[in-house]
């Protein structure tokens, strides 16, 4: 027993090894490759112990069959185990030596990942709220350019409803304007003599605009939307494509179209 484990330390030295290379080759725990060069075999898994005997002889280009059969002679009648089983296949070295898992290394990509996906789908919501409550640059630029029929309609001459122009609101500190829009149409609005919007609406857009004196509103046709001043619903401006040339809602309750 103490000839055939020293003889494995010998062997290894000689090739001028640690036990630490055999470790990082082999896989075997270094703490079982001591226990095998100081014939320390009871401590060892009966299981595994041909499995390590083969891989480390292997390793140190020794006689495989010897190995055993020297280490199956030198044991004790209560420490003669099973040595000619087969070496445990890949699926038992897989248990018996587990791959290490770094939790650290996973952090640092998952955490990353996460984070982009989190900032990605926040990005894309407050687009999603820009785009619902403002009209594009570029929407209202290009509208203007298809839209010169309604710019054109605009110089007509028409009348509107009767009952719009002759109504009266109740006079309030300021001006509470707000549009619905039910069919496409090409509005200008001024807030206390300033331009403030111009261009196309769409259908089922909503607009509200605030004004301490007046609000001046041009609408491509009348038809098209439905004003609420002070939370007061408006008649019927007029007829679909009928436009109003400029309409003009005071802070004294007046509503002026012309």
């Amino acid at each position: 027993m103490e000839y055939l484990g020293a003889s494995l330390k010998d062997a290894r030295e000689k090739r001028g090894i640690s036990l630490s290379q055999v470790h990082n080759f082999t896989k075997i725990p270094k703490d079982i490759l001591e226990n095998i060069e100081a014939d320390r075999i009871s401590t060892i898994n009966p299981a595994y112990l041909k499995g390590y005997i083969k891989i480390y002889s292997k390793y140190l280009k020794l006689d495989v069959s010897s190995v055993i059969e020297a280490y199956k002679d030198s044991l004790p009648q209560k420490e003669n185990i099973n040595l000619t089983a087969d070496l445990p296949d890949k699926k038992t070295r897989l248990i018996a030596f587990p791959f290490k898992f770094d939790l650290r290394a996973c952090l640092k990509i998952i955490i990353p990942l996460v984070l982009v996906f989190f900032l990605f789908n926040f990005i894309k919501f407050i687009v999603s709220r820009i785009k619902i409550k403002t009209p594009s640059t570029n929407t209202v630029v290009g509208d203007l350019k298809k839209n010169k029929k309604d710019t054109s309609a605009l110089k007509q001459e028409t009348s509107p409803d009767k009952s719009v122009k002759n109504i009266k609101i109740a006079k309030s500190g300021d001006i509470q304007l707000a549009m619905q829009v039910k069919d496409k149409t090409y509005v200008q609005v001024k807030v206390d003599g300033k331009p403030v919007f111009k261009g196309s609406l769409r259908k089922g857009q909503t607009e509200n605009w605030t004004a301490k004196e007046k609000i001046e509103l041009s609408i491509g046709s009348a038809g098209s939307v439905d004003l609420e001043v002070n939370g007061r619903l408006l008649p019927s401006l007029g007829r679909k494509n009928q436009p109003i040339k400029n309409m003009i809602i005071s802070r004294d309750g007046s509503i002026q179209i012309k």
